[in-house]
């Protein structure tokens, strides 16, 4: 998977959730490394952020949502 199909597959899952997933469950449900999940979500806060959007990614008990 590359990187802008695993941020989006990362995105939708986050819009969907009910609490913050923590990056290993994000990791086991995209079948990818922790840390490239990591790096998925650091990447989407910023263009978030760039972009202007009107919601961001937040860091909440130890997950995204």
């Amino acid at each position: 998977m590359d990187d802008a199909e695993l941020k989006r597959t990362i995105e939708a899952i986050l819009l969907v959730a009910v609490e913050p997933l923590v990056p290993q469950l994000l990791a086991e449900l995209v079948e990818e490394p922790v840390e490239r999940v990591e790096e998925a979500l650091v990447g989407l806060a910023d263009s978030y952020e760039r972009e202007g959007r009107g919601f961001v990614l937040a860091r909440l008990a130890g997950g995204a949502r």
